[in-house]
């Protein structure tokens, strides 16, 4: 098992999927920030002496800690850029949860590897928008 703690940022440009017009125009962004807690199960493969394969599978739980939402508001017959907060009123949810999966090399010290996640909570009750999150790896075993 490995369990970790994540301050992650997640979100998305020119969103068109889910309607939020009421908030901002233009072509929206949005930013997500959360606490992550990632647990995961992690097998490894030794492949020679200072080489090993590590599969890692396992769900992770998030809280959504801040973020906004961008874009531009138009009225009478001027715009100007808003920002509102991406988990105020009745925004995005604020609690995520899902599974991760990920691979890594383990090259003597060095670590190089992927990672994705697939989100299970809609963002927005209404809409089918889900957190989809993918990183790369690179570390040092110490």
């Amino acid at each position: 098992m490995q369990p970790s703690l994540y301050y992650s940022v997640k979100g998305a440009k020119n969103i068109h999927d889910f309607d939020i017009a009421d908030y901002v125009g233009g072509d929206p962004s949005v930013s997500q920030r959360y606490l992550e807690l990632p647990v995961m199960g992690a097998a490894r493969f030794v492949v020679s002496d200072n080489t090993s394969i590590v599969v890692s599978a396992g769900p992770y739980f998030a809280y959504g800690i801040g973020g906004q939402i961008k874009g531009q508001l138009y009225a009478a017959n001027r715009s100007e850029d808003t920002k509102v907060d991406t988990f105020g009123g009745d925004r995005l949810n604020r609690f995520d949860t899902g599974v991760g999966l990920g691979i890594a090399a383990e090259l003597s010290r060095l670590i190089i590897g992927i990672e994705g996640q697939l989100g299970f909570i809609k963002l927005v009750d209404h809409y089918n928008s889900r957190n989809l999150n993918f990183s790369v790896l690179v570390g040092m075993k110490f």
